[in-house]
């Protein structure tokens, strides 16, 4: 039995390796390997089959493969940098369905403080709920709408729209005045089916925020930031956690860094200046946080 779970954490853990180094999610045969076996998994079952291994030639081998991959994961994956501030604090947040009011929401807002929060899976938000929200947070105003899609900002909502995309994803476009200021501001949420082609929904996305000035688009993307699929939100944005940012850029699962799903994009016009997770057991997902400021 224990020759037998060493060969099988071996075979996975390095199938899933190949598929990282190789075809990535590019085929929608590998796709599901590629979103199951991230390489923080794929490593520790590598680090499983070591432990597992009889032989001590093995052991070595095997450990050494597990060190690798762990160690090229974490130092991708992991900040350094130093908080900094920027004129706005954004912040996007999977909140898994809750009730509301949503106490943690709540203490989240009012411990940070930011311009503009984006709120996905909300849950349905009735409009006694949102005033609620208002009420608790002075000076703030909510967005509730369709699809499960919300945001809260210290700005003027000028106007917003929510509208699917393909594959069960969607998006929604909130237009936000901050003093002086406009920002544009795309809440999406994509299909989390790992057998559900990803490019289709993140090239509409990227279409229909392009050309707009001052933009951010964050949710829940459902597609871990190594994805070659976010290769056309780079040709024309940034992505904060590419940036200045401490600690993990994984999201996902429960305080445990395996996918990074949750992003904030900028335009070319907006410079991330630190960003940051929140370790949070609220929810699935934990929040990301952000200070940008205007573009040079």
């Amino acid at each position: 039995m224990r020759w037998l779970l060493a060969t099988m954490a071996l075979l996975v853990g390095l199938g899933g390796v190949a598929v990282h180094l190789t075809v990535s999610d590019t085929e929608s045969l590998f796709a599901p390997v590629f979103y199951a076996l991230p390489l923080p998994v794929a490593g520790g079952l590598l680090a499983l089959a070591a432990l597992l291994a009889r032989r001590r030639m093995s052991r070595r081998v095997i450990g050494l493969a597990a060190v690798l991959v762990l160690g090229a994961w974490f130092f991708k994956s992991y900040g350094w940098d130093y908080p900094a501030s920027g004129k706005w604090k954004v912040i996007t947040w999977n909140l898994g369905r809750p009730r509301h009011p949503f106490p943690p929401l709540i203490a989240l807002v009012k411990a940070e403080r930011p311009d503009v929060i984006a709120l996905v899976e909300s849950g349905e938000i009735p409009a006694a709920q949102a005033r609620a929200y208002e009420g608790a947070l002075p000076g703030y105003h909510m967005f509730a709408g369709a699809k499960e899609l919300a945001c809260l900002t210290r700005g003027q909502i000028l106007d917003a729209s929510v509208t699917g995309l393909v594959n069960g994803s969607d998006e929604a476009h909130i237009r936000v005045k901050l003093g002086a200021e406009r920002l544009n501001v795309f809440v999406a949420d994509l299909t989390a089916s790992p057998f559900l082609p990803r490019q289709p929904q993140i090239d509409l996305l990227a279409a229909m925020a392009r050309g707009h000035a001052r933009t951010i688009v964050m949710g829940d993307f459902n597609t871990p930031l190594e994805s070659v699929c976010l290769a056309v939100m780079r040709t024309s944005f940034s992505e904060v956690m590419d940036g200045p940012h401490r600690g993990f850029r994984e999201t996902w699962f429960f305080g445990l860094p395996l996918l990074s799903l949750d992003q904030v994009w900028l335009s070319r016009d907006l410079e991330p200046k630190f960003a940051t997770r929140r370790l949070t057991f609220a929810s699935d997902h934990a929040p990301v946080i952000a200070t940008i400021s205007p573009g040079n």
